[in-house]
């Protein structure tokens, strides 16, 4: 991955990388996303699951603020919608922040949403990278949300 863009000329899409595949690293920006910014980032997510194919997601969030709580919301929903219409893809998330707002996001993200497999969080990409290149080696991975709602 190269060198981090300055702030001066970072604009507000999220950076999906995903020479790894499959593993797909995905940077936040430092500014909130706005609309056709979320946009984009949501077909970018839905495309990796409409491959079929099992995956991880490592979302380097540390330097992105908190998005918006309607985001949150529609990003929840994609999820969910993921989980119903891929029901055999696996797909594993490494969160990685750098504050307590930050994990209390994640957690409101993974208790709104049926995960399509195991979120965990973590301070480093490597740390990230690692857990997920373990969770796609074993194969496991329930759909961890799937039985919890009613």
């Amino acid at each position: 991955m190269g060198a981090p863009v300055p702030s001066a000329i970072q604009n507000s899409y999220t950076i999906f990388d995903d020479r790894r595949w499959p593993i797909v690293v995905f940077t936040l920006p430092e500014i909130a996303l706005d609309e056709p910014a979320f946009a984009e980032h949501s077909r970018r997510v839905l495309a990796y699951f409409e491959r079929r194919e099992n995956f991880a997601f490592v979302v380097d969030a540390r330097h992105a603020p908190p998005m918006a709580a309607t985001q949150r919301r529609t990003l929840a929903n994609l999820l969910d919608r993921c989980v119903l219409e891929y029901p055999n893809v696996r797909n594993y998330t490494a969160i990685i922040v750098a504050s307590a707002v930050q994990r209390g996001i994640v957690k409101a993200l993974t208790w709104l949403s049926r995960q399509p497999g195991p979120a965990e969080v973590f301070a480093s990409l490597d740390e990230g990278i690692a857990w997920c290149s373990t969770r796609l080696a074993e194969g496991k991975g329930e759909h961890r949300g799937a039985s919890r709602r009613s």
